[in-house]
């Protein structure tokens, strides 16, 4: 469905608990159909930061921005509340899971044997989101 930068905003302003707030360090990607992202590539990674939209096509072009700036790792911030349906939404199986002082880690394997790590993180000192980092092949 075709939104305008401002719709698509509004929908991620409903299921985020931060309010959408652009952040220059980040270049921003907008497509009508797509949704939005904003994307920045660090000396080994690229970060795929806000998000909103069709999700498996904002990692895919991630890894595309990854493999033209030949890095080896994305990364991006989860925080929905059931990070196994982002697992298996994005082509990965959970291998390993641990949990220490009260936080999960994921170890996953990728569809194409990439890895893929999702650590339970806590921001601000009050609400939970996943940090999750994988192989871009």
């Amino acid at each position: 469905m075709n939104r305008t930068l401002d719709e698509w905003i509004a929908r991620y302003n409903k299921k985020v608990s931060e309010r959408f707030k652009r952040d220059e360090r980040f270049a921003l990607f907008y497509l009508p159909d797509k949704g939005f992202c904003e994307l920045g590539v660090a000396p080994d990674i690229v970060v795929l930061w806000q998000v909103c939209g069709d999700g498996r096509y904002w990692k895919n072009f991630a890894e595309d921005v990854a493999r033209k700036f030949g890095k080896k790792v994305c990364a991006t911030l989860c925080e929905r509340k059931e990070i196994r349906a982002w697992i298996k939404l994005f082509g990965f199986k959970s291998t390993k899971t641990e949990e220490r002082n009260g936080f999960k880690r994921y170890n996953c394997t990728g569809k194409n044997g990439a890895w893929g790590m999702m650590t339970e993180i806590e921001i601000d000192g009050r609400r939970r989101a996943y940090q999750v980092t994988w192989e871009v092949k």
